[in-house]
């Protein structure tokens, strides 16, 4: 006698062209709405995302800055990045397996640093973090890992040196310099470097690698390496068509210009971005905060009379700047009452159009303009370079240290 097959494991046999039994049919329905559910519940169980309603827009005369982005984005590039976006974590082909691939071989430890760092590295690197919407999704930061092996050990790299350095400090800096998966980062992209292809050469994950390495040269004190960085990152940048070729990618760009802007506040050099070393790309914009301002309520319009006024003796550009920082702050002071967020963009346009300017104003010293000038600029790396987790400033010393004009 055969046995008894498992209620678990049933087979179902067709012998002929009639159709199967009602009780046949009725276990094929199952099964097939069994594999629907679980494709359902996957993609319920996901990282919850912010609702649209949290995030706050501002449209100004040249459209939504989502609109700038779609309408900057590789295509407009002289060397289009290779194809990151297709490159996405594969669906789940059993409950539990995935056929995602790394760039390259590295061990489950590495991989697993980088994930418990991807869930804190917005809160430790902006102090805004909790008034900002940034794009959570797993596909913007893991694809890249697939395709770039300098990127992936770069970002071991860092993931280990927060965790190992930054917070313990058990090592002196110039140890963490012989981490393996440093050294290899730096031979991939010398290698790549020496390369013809002009696709890798100029692509984002390309400067990302650069960027980093010139952010922890930084943080090293090793200034003239970091200077060297950000020298070779503007060439590639210029070549790829300027900093609107990375609107897309708009967070990496909001950390190269916080790269920039820490080197010239740390060393007085002239910011190597939006000056005469890039006469192709005047300082940005203010961006019009206007429709932000409108959805505050009326009390909140009414509390605006109180603001501080600066003398019509001073410098017009200047109170342009200080009138523009204290809407900024008015603006991340109503998303924190009401639970919601900036966009992106809106932080990156702030920061790059009042820092870089007040940068390039010259005043007098001791005049009441350049108090006023050095006060903004105090606040402003409070605001835009300062690392929230960590205390302390985006570098580990600035020449800037008064006292802030305005509340945030």
């Amino acid at each position: 006698m055969a046995p008894a097959v498992s209620a678990d494991l049933q087979f179902v046999v067709s012998t002929g062209l009639d159709r199967p039994n009602p009780r046949v049919r009725k276990l094929i329905r199952s099964h097939v709405m069994l594999g629907r559910n679980l494709g359902s519940r996957s993609a319920r169980s996901g990282v919850p995302r912010i609702e649209p309603s949290r995030k706050l827009h501002n449209t100004s005369p040249g459209g939504s800055p989502e609109d700038k982005s779609s309408s900057t984005g590789s295509e407009t590039s002289p060397t289009a990045d290779r194809p990151i976006s297709t490159v996405a974590v594969p669906r789940r082909f059993a409950p539990y397996a995935s056929t995602f691939r790394l760039a390259d071989e590295t061990e489950p430890a590495a991989v697993e640093v980088i994930l418990k760092f991807s869930t804190i590295s917005k809160q430790v690197l902006f102090a805004l973090e909790k008034c900002i919407f940034f794009d959570k999704r797993a596909e913007g930061w893991i694809a890249p890992l697939a395709i770039d092996p300098a990127l992936l050990h770069f970002t071991i790299f860092t993931s280990q040196y927060y965790y190992d350095v930054m917070l313990s400090r058990p090592q002196s800096p110039a140890k963490s310099r012989v981490s393996p998966h440093y050294l290899k980062s730096i031979r991939l992209l010398r290698d790549r470097l020496a390369r013809g292809d002009d696709s890798e050469k100029l692509s984002s994950t390309t400067v990302t690698v650069v960027m980093g390495l010139a952010g922890f040269a930084m943080i090293e004190g090793d200034l003239a390496t970091a200077r060297h960085h950000i020298q070779g990152l503007s060439r590639i940048i210029s070549l790829r068509g300027g900093t609107v070729t990375l609107r897309p990618y708009c967070k990496l760009l909001v950390e190269i210009l916080r790269c920039d802007l820490g080197m010239a506040l740390e060393t007085d050099f002239t910011p190597v971005f939006f000056s005469n070393r890039m006469p192709q790309e005047a300082i940005p914009l203010y961006p019009d905060l206007r429709p932000l301002l409108d959805l505050r309520t009326p009390e909140q319009t009414m509390a605006r009379q109180n603001l501080v006024l600066l003398p019509s003796t001073i410098d017009g550009e200047l109170t342009q700047a200080w009138d523009f920082m204290s809407s900024f702050c008015e603006v991340i002071n109503f998303a924190a009452h009401s639970d919601q967020c900036v966009t992106t963009e809106v932080f990156l346009d702030t920061m790059s159009s009042v820092m870089y300017r007040l940068l390039a104003m010259h005043f007098d010293s001791g005049s009441a303009d350049e108090a006023i000038r050095l006060g903004l600029l105090s606040f402003s790396c409070s605001a835009f370079l300062q690392w929230r987790s960590l205390g302390g400033l985006y570098l580990y010393s600035t020449p800037v240290r008064t006292t802030g004009s305005s509340r945030c």
